[in-house]
C-alpha cells in the first residue's frame, strides 16, 4: 500500500507554512503542489490525550491575484510569503 501511495504522488510536494497549537487543537496550514495545480490546505486536528480524536481541512487551488474578483493576493502570499509581491 505505501508503494503505491508513493507511485501514485511521485513529484507530489507539501511545503508547511504554519503551525499553531492552542490547548487540544493543532492547526497545520501549507501548500500542496504537484501534477501541475497547487492548492493552499488547512488541517484542524482535535486531540484528546496520545489520540487524534478529530480532524477537519480545507483545500483551495491557489491562484495569483489576477484571477481573483478582487485582485487581492491569497492569504499565503500575505501571511507566508510576505516578501512575494503580486
Amino acid at each position: 500500500m505505501t508503494d503505491n501511495a508513493k507511485r501514485n504522488n511521485e513529484g507530489s510536494h507539501y511545503e508547511p507554512g504554519m503551525i499553531i497549537v492552542e490547548g487540544d487543537v493543532v492547526v497545520a496550514y501549507g501548500r500542496y503542489s504537484g501534477g501541475g495545480t497547487t492548492f493552499i490546505a488547512t488541517d484542524i486536528f482535535r486531540f484528546e490525550g496520545d489520540f487524534l480524536v478529530e480532524h477537519w481541512d480545507v483545500l483551495q487551488q491557489q491562484v495569483t491575484s489576477e484571477k481573483t474578483v478582487a485582485h487581492n493576493p491569497d492569504v499565503y502570499e500575505t501571511v507566508i510569503e510576505p516578501s512575494v509581491s503580486s
